[in-house]
């Protein structure tokens, strides 16, 4: 079992995520986005960054504070986006509920709904400690 938003949990992330998701499934895009969980269990501020170029992933990164810039930004109370990352909840769900604020090209974040939705399918199949 893994720690949520520990270093061996962006391990796993990134090793299904690459193992996982084609750049067919991404539709070949390119962003960026980054989850600052805010009011986390330690009273910390965390982040989960992805970035993905042309459909293939680039980096994932986690780590105190606000972390990297990004075309979007999903911010969130801890519970909120660990609910997301258990699938329990989607992004639109937690948007339109009011459990998540998201900034950055909202057109552009139509297209990318699909793909934070199934990275969250992913993460719910890691064995974590919330």
């Amino acid at each position: 079992m893994v720690r949520y938003l520990s270093e061996e949990w962006r391990a796993e992330v990134e090793k299904r995520f690459r193992d996982g998701i084609t750049p067919e499934d991404t539709k070949n895009i390119s962003a960026s986005l980054n989850c600052v969980s805010v009011a986390c269990p330690d009273k910390k501020t965390r982040y989960f960054f992805v970035s993905i170029t042309k459909g293939e992933l680039e980096s994932v990164q986690v780590g105190e504070g606000e972390g990297p810039q990004a075309e979007f930004v999903i911010e969130g109370k801890y519970e909120a986006l660990a609910q997301i990352a258990r699938a329990e909840l989607t992004a639109a769900e937690a948007l339109i509920g009011g459990k998540i604020k998201l900034t950055g090209n909202l057109y552009k974040a139509l297209f990318f709904v699909p793909i934070v939705d199934r990275l969250s399918q992913i993460m719910a199949t890691i064995n974590t400690e919330y």
